[in-house]
């Protein structure tokens, strides 16, 4: 079985929809393990209040309620850490990690070395539970404090298995849109068909929330079709030095 390791309520599915339709198409299962589910303590900061304004009711129920329609329609198995995602985390004075949306790119700091290993603990179990056959993660195009914090910990745990599976990476989409990593590092799978780029167009649009945030009201469609068809959504990278 494969394992997509997503930080975010949709990020797997953006940056791999075409590859889990091509999968499961092939019979194969896939787990994609979502890791920032869950809120945190309800004391809210400048940035959760900020983000939760841009919806109509609260955000991580409504999240888990498009992640559950996009699992049905790439028939892929979810598994939600429920663990808080960068604007419900504090540091250790109590302090907000950020303290707006604008802050929630850049670098992880000291202070994020201690949400690092409980992500990785976390995934931990997870690899030893499924024994996938091969692993993928987030490159960190962007620079998503919370991708960069997904993308050490799965490293962590993936040495900490010792499993013989591969770790594979996947280009953050849409931040790969303007954040192409190096062609030198990619190799290209064989076998991604139109149909699974029409399901995964399909299976982002269950994410109306993220769409609407990340591309307001340009037809985002057509720039997926275009990364498809220049043979982007097909692509997995070695680790960057």
């Amino acid at each position: 079985m494969h394992l997509v390791i997503s930080p975010h309520l949709d990020d797997g599915v953006l940056s791999c929809g075409p590859l889990i339709s091509m999968w499961r198409r092939r019979g194969e299962s896939v787990d994609v393990a979502t890791i920032f589910s869950g809120l945190g303590d309800q004391l809210l900061s400048p940035a959760a209040l900020e983000d939760r304004a841009r919806y109509q009711g609260d955000p991580i129920e409504i999240r888990l309620t498009e992640d559950a329609t996009a699992a049905q329609i790439l028939d892929f198995g979810p598994i939600r850490l429920g663990l808080p995602e960068l604007l419900y985390r504090r540091r250790s004075d109590g302090r907000p990690r950020v303290q707006s949306l604008a802050d929630i790119f850049g670098t992880l700091e000291p202070c994020d070395s201690a949400d690092v290993n409980t992500v990785a603990q976390s995934l931990v179990g997870v690899i030893e539970d499924r024994k996938p056959r091969s692993i993928y993660v987030p490159l960190g195009l962007g620079r998503h404090v919370d991708h960069l914090l997904v993308r050490q910990a799965s490293e962590i745990a993936w040495r900490e298995c010792g499993l013989p599976t591969p770790l594979k990476y996947y280009a953050d989409v849409p931040y790969a849109f303007a954040d192409s990593p190096l062609d030198a590092l990619a190799t290209s799978v064989e076998g991604v068909e139109s149909e699974d780029v029409d399901r995964w167009i399909a299976a982002t649009a269950a994410y109306a929330t993220q769409t609407s945030i990340m591309f307001g009201g340009s037809p985002w469609q057509s720039r997926f079709r275009k990364w498809a068809d220049d043979g982007n959504c097909a692509r997995l990278f070695g680790c960057p030095s």
